[in-house]
């Protein structure tokens, strides 16, 4: 059985056509970025205070997470963060995260600036559907999870004015889905009950997935793929996207080829003197064949053979 879903007001109905495949947004946006912490966070300063029209100020915390030393928060001119950087320590490379509203436009402005890999992403499409439409998906979730061998989790709400929850997966895997009833979430974050809380918002659900890849093919496919596309990696979630979606996502293969110890070190270089190696790009006026020749004499490379030749 499948989901039966059917839209109203100004929700498209997710799978009908190409179009459908926008509403379908990140909800969270965590990448490693391949360049120095200051330059990344003065530009993204500069780029959120640009988009939103408002000044944005950094406020630095002494301690950082799983390896880096420091945290830096961007908030608006309203208090409200917008981003975190975590940076310091054995990567010289900085992590920065967005999230909830504020993850579309951090992903477009971090795919736009840097090379960098994913460590999260969660894709989030919600439905405006008819009265019932949870109670179906519930009704569908338990097959699905069966055939699969998958996980299942059921929070399930006492009252109507409380929203429920659906997992797939286990909270450390690299893929989890939620369907939950997002309507109610807002509505009882914002202390609204009863006849405050309008139908269409009852009838809101949210299909969400939560992406976090642990190999370097992965990481590099999350950087640039839509994230409609981030269902595909996986056969299962591949098949959740075609049950709640009716969208034709094909599963795909992801094969990993293991970073040797030389480019490594290359990757580390780069990273280390990527404002120096700019710089000289611009100063040879983008022509990288002469930039890097300037770099093989700085180092002594070939220079001796030139002479000879000379």
């Amino acid at each position: 059985m499948n989901p039966r879903i059917v839209t109203r007001g100004s929700t498209p109905p997710p799978g009908t056509r190409e179009d459908d495949r926008a509403a379908h947004k990140f909800d969270w946006y965590q990448a490693t970025v391949a360049a120095l912490p200051e330059p990344v966070i003065s530009t993204l300063v500069e780029d959120l205070s640009e988009n939103l029209g408002v000044p944005v100020q950094r406020f630095d915390l002494p301690k950082g997470i799983q390896g880096y030393k420091h945290q830096t928060q961007l908030v608006d001119d309203a208090a409200r963060v917008l981003c975190d950087i975590w940076h310091g320590g054995n990567d010289p490379r900085p992590s920065v995260k967005f999230t909830s509203s504020q993850s579309p436009g951090g992903a477009a402005l971090i795919r736009n600036r840097w090379q960098h890999v994913v460590s999260r992403a969660d894709v989030a499409c919600d439905v405006v559907g008819e009265p019932g439409l949870f109670e179906e998906l519930h009704e569908w979730s338990l097959p699905f999870s069966q055939k699969w061998g998958i996980v299942r989790e059921r929070f399930l709400a006492d009252g109507e004015d409380n929203g429920s929850t659906i997992y797939f997966g286990s909270r450390h895997s690299e893929r989890r889905v939620r369907i939950y009833q997002k309507g109610l979430e807002v509505a009882f974050r914002e202390g609204r009950k009863g006849s405050e809380i309008t139908e269409d918002e009852r009838n809101t659900v949210r299909m969400e997935l939560q992406y976090r890849p642990q190999k370097a093919p992965a990481r590099l496919y999350a950087a640039t793929a839509e994230p409609f596309e981030l269902w595909a990696p996986s056969p299962w979630t591949a098949d959740a996207a075609r049950s709640l979606f009716a969208m034709d996502v094909q599963p795909i293969s992801l094969r990993e080829r293991r970073e040797s110890n030389h480019e490594r070190a290359l990757r580390w270089m780069a990273c280390q003197y990527a404002p120096h190696l700019e710089a000289l790009l611009k100063r040879f006026n983008g022509d990288g064949a002469a930039a890097f020749a300037h770099i093989m004499v700085l180092a002594g490379i070939g220079v001796s053979d030139a002479s000879e030749a000379a």
